[in-house]
């Protein structure tokens, strides 16, 4: 996996967390805003640890 790819895929992330932000800062009324089942206090991500090895192994090489 290429660092390249990583930075893109982080970028496209940042971009995403940003227009959530925007549509919840404007576009949902507040009662919208209080639910919890849209939005729970944690958000679990799982990952494979071959994919974790792959990206340590990348960032190791830089």
């Amino acid at each position: 996996m290429a660092i390249e790819k990583c930075h893109n895929y982080e970028e496209f992330l940042l971009q995403k967390a940003r227009v959530i932000t925007e549509i919840e800062l404007f576009y949902m009324l507040p009662r919208h805003k209080k639910k919890k089942e849209w939005f729970p206090d944690w958000i679990h991500y799982s990952i494979p640890a071959n994919e974790v090895h792959k990206f340590i192994i990348a960032i190791d090489k830089n």
